[in-house]
């Protein structure tokens, strides 16, 4: 039965439409640790080696990467961030460990004192 609009004194008689279902076929082209649109392969290689050995410990452990950046907090920073908390404690040479702990932000980093990157994971 077709529905009915009134606009001043005319009465149009709109049918009723479904939405078209179109089943659409997803084809995942990357790696199941990285999940997002936004991530650069260009900062992955070119990530920190420390805290590359930590990254790859933490997508051993079922971590995913949700986003990467460059460019700040200095020029030369590259930024990598974790879908879930770190879900180990790790101790190295020039890493620093910070609990940032700022919704706004990110809960904790590991900064790397050489380049100024840093591996950061979000509170899920």
């Amino acid at each position: 039965m077709p529905s009915t609009s009134a606009i001043g004194m005319v009465r149009l008689y709109l049918p009723r439409s479904r939405p078209s279902v179109r089943r659409l076929t997803k084809v995942n082209t990357k790696p199941p640790y990285l999940s997002g649109s936004m991530i650069s392969k260009e900062h992955i290689e070119n990530f920190s080696r420390p805290l590359t050995e930590i990254l790859k410990k933490e997508i051993q452990s079922g971590n995913e990467i949700v986003e990467t950046s460059s460019g700040w907090p200095s020029p030369n920073s590259i930024i990598i961030f974790l879908r879930k908390p770190f879900l180990e404690q790790y101790l190295k040479e020039d890493i620093e460990f910070r609990e940032v702990n700022d919704p706004h932000w990110w809960k904790s980093e590991y900064f790397d004192k050489k380049t100024n990157h840093i591996l950061a994971c979000k509170y899920e």
